[in-house]
């Protein structure tokens, strides 16, 4: 056999022309197209994703100034529709209180204030449609309420704990002078206290920490969602609140807006009452910062209402408890939400 048939054993090198035909002879070949490479530019702010779970940010090269100059126009956009959002409603519900308690007052009598925030919140509810895009909003409520593992440890124990804590004051109080309790409720009353609880937790914190907060720790920061947010929630409160301007009658909207804005402005919510609903704020608003679901706080919120309605209905009171309660107790109050905050900062699940 010839040597070409045996191959070329090592050691032996063959000549050229058994290694193929030169370069310049070869039949052509496509030159080698470049890979696209994508540009993945890191987003401006870490918000809160549909399932609660922190957004992943891969890093591989800096925002060009005019992503990041887009970048702020969006989040100042977001921030405009939230503000514009949030006037509206309250304006609408201003506008149509002295025709809505003028007509609805003799059946179902009820404060005005009660009247002027149902009205609010419709208001809400209808806008929130048209501005949810805008807003940088998701689905809602569906965007926070998700049903993963742990939800129902975190509604049953902030519900609970809410009842412990609030129990507890309540306690302090009665020790403190406060008249013991004249009855105690029937079963159907204690549900209905129940529901009335969780139907106000459940509206409060979509709109307070599922859109306002959440708004404002995607556009500002974490800081501003807390601060914000917590700020927003305690002078709501007053909004409407009974003060010296009388309410108005059917059709008298300049006196409509004195009664309902009156009270934040000749400084009504200058009292221990308004440092305590700032304080629920931050610990609401840092619940779902550090779950990413609204069900823990949700679950804190129905237990503070529930146990303050049913310590209300106990003492036989007119007023919420924490207007009857003495000023050490609010200051314990005050204390005790400081350090639920710092719990719920320290020990929770990031975003």
């Amino acid at each position: 056999m010839s040597r070409l048939a045996l191959g070329n054993p090592p050691g032996i090198f063959l000549p050229r022309i058994f290694a193929g035909p030169p370069p310049e002879m070869r039949p052509p070949f496509p030159p080698v197209q470049p890979r696209n490479r994508t540009v993945v530019q890191a987003r401006p702010r870490v918000g809160l994703t549909p399932y609660g779970k922190k957004a992943k940010e891969k890093l591989f090269l800096p925002l060009s100034m005019e992503a990041t100059s887009a970048a702020t126009s969006q989040r100042l956009r977001e921030l405009g529709a939230l503000v514009a959002y949030l006037g509206l409603s309250v304006a609408m519900g201003v506008l149509a209180l002295p025709w809505v308690y003028a007509a609805f007052h003799p059946m179902f009598p009820q404060p005005p204030h009660r009247y002027l925030h149902r009205l609010i919140l419709v208001a809400l509810v209808g806008l929130f449609p048209l501005f949810r895009k805008k807003m940088g909003a998701r689905s809602w409520p569906g965007e926070f309420f998700t049903l993963e593992p742990g939800w129902a440890s975190e509604v049953g124990f902030g519900f609970f704990f809410g009842i412990l804590f609030v129990a507890a004051l309540l306690a302090e109080a009665r020790s403190s002078g406060l008249p013991s309790p004249l009855h105690i409720p029937t079963v159907a009353r204690i549900l209905s206290l129940c529901v009335q609880a969780w139907g106000v937790a459940l509206v409060e914190e979509s709109f307070f920490r599922g859109v306002i907060a959440a708004n404002l720790q995607r556009t500002l920061g974490t800081p501003s969602g807390l601060f914000g947010s917590a700020t927003l929630f305690s002078l709501a409160h007053y909004i409407g609140h009974p003060g010296k301007a009388p309410w108005p009658k059917e059709g008298d909207v300049l006196q409509a807006w004195s009664a309902c804005f009156g009270p934040l402005l000749d400084g009504a919510w200058w009292e221990p009452r308004a440092l305590i609903l700032f304080l629920a704020g931050l610990v609401l608003a840092a619940a779902l910062f550090r779950t990413g679901r609204l069900w823990l706080s949700s679950g804190l919120h129905a237990g503070w209402v529930f146990a303050l309605r049913l310590g209300e209905e106990m003492a036989g009171s007119t007023k919420p408890a924490c207007f009857v309660l003495p000023l050490e107790v609010g200051t314990c109050l005050g204390l005790g939400i400081c350090l639920l905050l710092l719990w719920l900062w320290k020990s929770g699940k990031s975003v």
